[in-house]
């Protein structure tokens, strides 16, 4: 999910006869992403990428589409037959050319930089909750309570935020 808010465009991996070929949906990767490829879909493989495309694509079709306008498909390739890479280009370039026409294009790249200012702030403030020698010294014993049952979590967070406040003045 930290990709998807990280690129322009996301494009979902995938090799056929992986086991059930619409697991990727239980863990939320399919929704998120803008196109699906079935790799190594050559030799023994290629029925199979075949059977895989089409069950994906039929998946999608339910799917709210992760970027609006745009209605992501599932497509086969290969590389030992150098088949489907052309057309995964084409489709990557098709998207860009739509999504820069809507606007959508540079209102993802603005959401992308606001989401990449609030991250280093949150990475920063983190870094310096837990390097502050008091909340160091008390975090060890309200983990445990917590790993016991005696403190709930939110009563030791709230106290450890007490503690970094207090250590800040």
């Amino acid at each position: 999910i930290t990709v998807r808010s990280m690129v322009d465009f996301f494009l979902l991996l995938l090799v056929p006869g992986a086991g059930d070929e619409l697991q990727g949906i239980k863990k939320g990767v399919v929704e998120i992403a803008d196109a699906i490829l079935i790799n190594k879909a050559d030799g023994e493989n290629k029925v199979r990428a075949e059977a895989a495309r089409v069950e994906y694509n039929r998946a999608l079709h339910y799917l709210t589409p992760a970027t609006a306008g745009w209605r992501p498909r599932a497509y086969t390739a290969s590389a030992l037959e150098d088949s489907g890479i052309d057309k995964i280009w084409s489709v990557i370039e098709t998207f860009k050319e739509k999504m820069a026409a809507s606007g959508a294009w540079e209102t993802r790249r603005q959401a992308q930089l606001q989401d990449w200012l609030h991250t280093v702030i949150a990475e920063q403030l983190k870094r310096d909750f837990y390097d502050r020698d008091a909340v160091q010294e008390a975090l060890p014993d309200l983990e445990t309570a917590v790993r016991q049952g005696t403190l709930p979590p939110t009563t030791a967070a709230l106290r450890l935020l007490q503690i970094y406040h207090n250590s800040a003045k």
